[in-house]
């Protein structure tokens, strides 16, 4: 009689609207396996950093980061473990340490959160807990060899249609943080650098503003930009349908990341 390996994906709550809460969400569907979520992932001074943070928090059934009688994971033979931030690392470690029966894959999408690169000592534990872990782990899979979903894409003139939009569609998709360069982008369009009857398209929810560094001049020409709809701004989290429909609508993408 054969038997099955029992797998569990561990990763961030579906109500974060993240990434990589929608890639475990997906592939504990996909695999028919269970996920076990974190809950509150950060201390409340992280959280105050940024001024929107798509975190879960307090959820019931939950990892919490500081409550250790909420890490050991539910039984299983086998756990998927979502690697993008150091504050999972001391969970992933003591799991790791106390149940050395089970099987451990890392799914490695990025090294560090672009925040944590910028605070030296959580960079350097990050690093640091990175290395021990994917030592301590049976396989480590990285993030160019982890297939993310993909989106419904409808008609190119239908999706135009639905968003109300009209022109040379230039698409700066997802969330808006300082490390992307959306503000280059916004200068760069501010300065003609894109063919006529251009339409600048920033879909996603700002975690930071990208108009802080623009000139006064700069500034006016923006506002205007915006009133006019030669600039659109859709200030908010993007549904995978949503996103697969902005995509269908642009006749460009640009990701200016720095």
């Amino acid at each position: 009689m054969i038997s099955i390996m029992t797998i569990k994906i561990v990763g961030p709550h579906p109500s974060s609207k993240s990434g990589i809460a929608r890639y475990t969400e997906r592939l504990a569907t996909l695999l028919d396996i269970t996920p076990i979520y974190f809950g509150n992932m950060v201390p409340g001074f992280l959280r105050k950093l940024v001024k929107k943070v798509n975190l879960a928090g307090e959820v019931s059934g939950t990892i919490n980061w500081y409550a250790c009688r909420t890490w050991k994971f539910t039984p299983a033979e086998c756990y998927l473990l979502n690697w993008w931030t150091a504050s999972v690392a001391h969970i992933y470690l003591w799991n790791l340490l106390v149940n050395r029966h089970s099987r451990y894959i890392l799914l490695k999408h990025e090294e560090l959160d672009p925040l944590e690169q910028k605070i030296l000592p959580i960079r350097i534990y990050g690093k640091v807990m990175l290395w021990v872990l994917e030592h301590l782990v049976d396989v480590t899979i990285t993030h160019k060899d982890i297939p993310h979903p993909l989106y419904h894409y409808p008609e190119y003139k239908d999706a135009k249609e639905y968003l109300n939009l009209e022109g040379y569609i230039i698409l700066a998709p997802g969330l808006v943080r300082d490390y992307k360069g959306t503000d280059i982008l916004i200068k760069a369009f501010l300065n003609k650098c894109f063919i006529e009857d251009s339409v600048l398209v920033i879909a996603g929810e700002w975690w930071d503003d990208p108009t802080t560094t623009l000139s006064e001049y700069e500034r006016i020409f923006f506002d205007i930009y915006v009133k006019r709809g030669i600039i659109v701004i859709e200030d908010r989290y993007l549904s995978d349908e949503d996103f697969g429909t902005y995509l269908s609508a642009a006749d460009v993408v640009v990701l200016p990341y720095q």
